[in-house]
Order: C-alpha cells, then structure tokens, then sequence
C-alpha cells in the first residue's frame, strides 16, 4: 500500500505541476501580448504621423478649390447681371455708373478694388470690339466711361434686324492661398455678351 500512496502522491504533484503549466503559459501569452499591443500601438502612432501631412494637404487643398469655385461662381453671376443691364443702358446716361452698381451688389463677398470691369459695345462680338470702359469696379471717377458707353450704346442700333451685342468681362485674382500661393499665374475670367435692346 505504501507504494500505491507514494505513486498516488507523485501522481498528485504531476497533476499540480500540469495545472500550473497551462496557467504559466496563459500569463506569458498575456505578456506577449502586452508588449505585441504596445508596439502595434506605437506602429499606429508612426503611421498616423506619416499619413497625417497628406490629410491635411487635401483637406485644405478641397477648402481652396471650394473657395476658389465660390469666386467664380459669384463673377459669372455678377457678369451675367452687369451684362443685362449695360445691354438694357441705350438710353442711360450712366451706363458705366449703373454696370458697376450692379456688378458690386451681385458679388459682396469679393474685394471691389481686385475685380476689373470691361465694357464692350460691338457690332460683331464683346471680344473683339472696342472697350468703351476698363478698370476697377470700385471706380468712382468713370464719368468719360458713362460718355464713351452711353454713345456706343446708342450707336448700336439694330442693324438689318440683327441686335449688336454688348458684353462685360470680369476679372478677378483667384481666392485667398491657403497653402500655394498661385498669386498671378491664377485669374478668374468671366465674360457675357447680351443684344443691346
């Protein structure tokens, strides 16, 4: 019986140790682990700092071009309204006046001193006729502009049933540079013809 009680308490001790093998094993894994997170987690940091320059370069780049088609979106709706009524002006005597009324009422949000303006009374095309005024919308001094304007617009009678065209053009420096300054390579241009009436 003595044997049986010794195998009984060596089979005791196996038993114990082979309980405890798997809780070791259990705790070094939880280790490995820790360290394993712990370098994932400082992976995630340098991946973070390289991608991060990149996001932040296209969303600022889309805040630019957002503001740069805002821009343009608000002179081509200026040009278009400032070309109505210099094209409805034959019998004004300020067209020049009340072009560039409309033309700073239709785009408040740019800076009247950077907008040109050009007015053009032609028998073909805006483009290729004469301007019969050009500078800046926050012109104040344009009574020789009214003059020219006024006697073009009336000279621009229908001529064989064929309304002649009077067109504005609008200029503008692209918008506020967030990060490149496109300064004068970037001009914003828009131009619309209407039949004088």
């Amino acid at each position: 019986m003595k044997i049986i009680a010794i195998n009984h308490t060596v089979t005791d001790t196996q038993s114990s140790l082979m309980a405890t093998v798997p809780i070791i094993i259990a705790e070094l894994r939880k280790a490995g682990a820790a360290i394993a997170h712990g370098w994932s987690r400082g992976a995630a940091a340098v991946e973070f700092a390289i991608v991060l320059p990149v996001l932040v370069l296209l969303v600022v780049g889309m805040i630019q071009f957002g503001l740069m088609l805002n821009a343009y979106v608000t002179l081509a709706n200026a040009a278009g309204a400032a070309a109505g009524q210099f094209a409805a002006s034959r019998s004004d005597a300020q067209p020049v006046t009340d072009a560039l009324t409309v033309v700073n009422n239709a785009a408040p949000g740019l800076t009247a001193a950077n907008l040109t303006v050009s007015l053009y009374v032609s028998p073909n095309t805006p483009s290729s006729g004469t301007a019969c005024f050009q500078g800046a919308a926050s012109a104040t001094s344009v009574s020789a502009g009214n003059s020219t304007c006024a006697t073009a617009l009336t000279g621009a009678a229908p001529v064989g049933g064929t309304l002649q065209p009077a067109g504005v053009t609008l200029t503008y420096p692209c918008g506020p540079q967030l990060i490149i300054d496109l300064g004068s390579t970037c001009t914003l241009t828009s131009t619309v013809s209407e039949s004088v009436q």
